[in-house]
């Protein structure tokens, strides 16, 4: 069993994040950005794809990223990080949502295709 300590990539899975949008507000400028994730190109072409499977499935991509964990063999238990109420309400609905085994499949593969390099 294995314990996710950042099942939405420091953010990079929420959603928020895409094509190098960095909105205002939010944790990540472009430089701490920078300094998390080593190759930027290639983790928005990871994030570009995994958002295609959220939308294929109708989900966000905090339902997809949440439920995903929590349904892949393995997990124990999951470490959620919410910067506001409603974030944390959204993390704790997604357990909610139950994938097909299709969906559990194109996430696998796109996490697999394009593992995400902190």
């Amino acid at each position: 069993a294995y314990l996710p300590w950042s099942p939405l990539a420091g953010g990079a899975l929420s959603g928020k994040y895409v094509a190098g949008a960095r909105p205002a507000g939010s944790r990540w400028t472009a430089s701490q950005r920078l300094g998390l994730f080593r190759d930027t190109a290639r983790s928005d072409a990871a994030v570009a794809a995994y958002m295609a499977v959220a939308e294929q499935y109708d989900l966000t991509a905090t339902q997809l990223a949440l439920a995903w964990v929590s349904q892949v063999n393995g997990v124990a238990s999951t470490i959620l990080g919410a910067t506001s109420e409603n974030q944390l309400r959204e993390n704790v609905a997604a357990f909610d949502v139950q994938l097909s085994a299709e969906c559990i499949a194109d996430t696998t593969a796109v996490l697999k295709n394009h593992p995400l390099t902190f």
